[in-house]
C-alpha cells in the first residue's frame, strides 16, 4: 500500500524498523515501543510518529525516520529518509506562508540532518541508517 504523497518504497520494512528501534533503546536505555504499535503505524495512511519518554531521553519512531534525544543532548537520527527531510522542510515553508513571516528549521534539526547524512550509510535509495547500527545490517536486512 502506498501512503498519500509518500513513496512507500523509500522506507524500512516494519520488522527492520522495529529491530532498529529495539537496538537504539538497548544501546541508550530508552523506553521501547511495542511491535504491535509499529505494525499498526504501517497500516495507517497518515500515521502519527510513535514517541516514548523516560529518564534517559526521548524516542520518535516513524516509517520515515527514527530519532532520539538523550537528556541534555541534541536530537540524533538512527534512521532517516529523504522523504522525512523534504516533509520537514515543507512544513516550515508552509508555516512561514500561513504566518506571513520567515520560519526556519531549528538549528538543532538542521545539525541533526547534517550529522545523520555524514555518519550514515546509504542503506537503500534515499534511506540512511546511522553508522552506530551498521552491525545490524546483514544481507540487506536488520536482524534482532
Amino acid at each position: 500500500m502506498r501512503d498519500a504523497g509518500r513513496n512507500a518504497l523509500d522506507h524500512l520494512t516494519c520488522p527492520e524498523l522495529a529491530a532498529l528501534a529495539d537496538a537504539v533503546c538497548d544501546r541508550f536505555d530508552l523506553k521501547r515501543v511495542a511491535y504491535a504499535d509499529v505494525r499498526r503505524m504501517y497500516g495507517e495512511a497518515m500515521p502519527c510518529p510513535l514517541r516514548t519518554r523516560c529518564g534517559a531521553g526521548d524516542l520518535w519512531v516513524d516509517k520515515y525516520y527514527l530519532a532520539y534525544q538523550l537528556q541534555d543532548d541534541m536530537l540524533r537520527y538512527a534512521y532517516l529518509t529523504r522523504t522525512h527531510r523534504r516533509e520537514e522542510a515543507e512544513s516550515y515553508v508552509e508555516a512561514a506562508r500561513t504566518r506571513g513571516r520567515e520560519i526556519c528549521l531549528p538549528a538543532t534539526v538542521t545539525a541533526a540532518f547534517r550529522q545523520a547524512s555524514c555518519s550514515a550509510n546509504l542503506y537503500r535509495s534515499d534511506t540512511w541508517v546511522n553508522a552506530l547500527f551498521h552491525a545490524l545490517l546483514k544481507g540487506g536486512k536488520i536482524f534482532r
